[in-house]
């Protein structure tokens, strides 16, 4: 609202000035190239559009510049939220693998054939009732022991 209400007060103060000085001349100089006798009105129109030309490139170059920064933000937003899913899956894939392996070393537990002696002298629960015995002496008596 506030730009629309500049805009409006900026062209009435253009139209009185040219209004106002709508018989006027001068002489103009631009680089070397002289004009004697040219219209006040018409230099301000030539003024105020090539203003508007100029002040309108500043704005499509920071627009475009933007633009670039805003794409360039949103693809490194989006690289480090696919570096993130990567993350989790890898520690999905970590933790199902674990597991995995869990389960292979149960099963081949389980499919032990029954009369295959367990690992590194491991004894069952009935060891106790079956196991061997050997006889030891102590102190002149003979006692029981099982073997180990």
């Amino acid at each position: 609202m506030a730009r629309i209400i500049f805009s409006v007060v900026f062209l009435v103060v253009v139209v009185i000035l040219i209004v106002m000085n709508i018989g006027s001349v001068a002489p103009i100089n631009v680089f070397g190239w002289k004009i004697d006798e040219l219209s006040v009105t018409v230099v301000a129109l030539v003024s105020f559009v090539a203003g508007v030309i100029y002040s309108f490139v500043f704005y499509l170059i920071s627009y475009l510049e933007r633009g670039r920064r805003d794409r360039l933000t949103r693809r490194k937003k989006k690289l480090k939220d696919q570096a993130d899913e990567l993350k989790t899956r890898e520690q999905e894939v970590g933790e199902l693998a674990q597991e995995s392996r869990q389960q292979l070393e149960t099963a081949q537990k389980m499919q032990e054939p029954a009369g295959t002696p367990n690992p590194a002298g491991a004894r069952g629960a009935m060891a106790g009732l079956f196991g061997r015995r050997k006889r030891e002496k102590t102190r002149g008596k003979v006692t029981k022991r099982e073997s180990t």
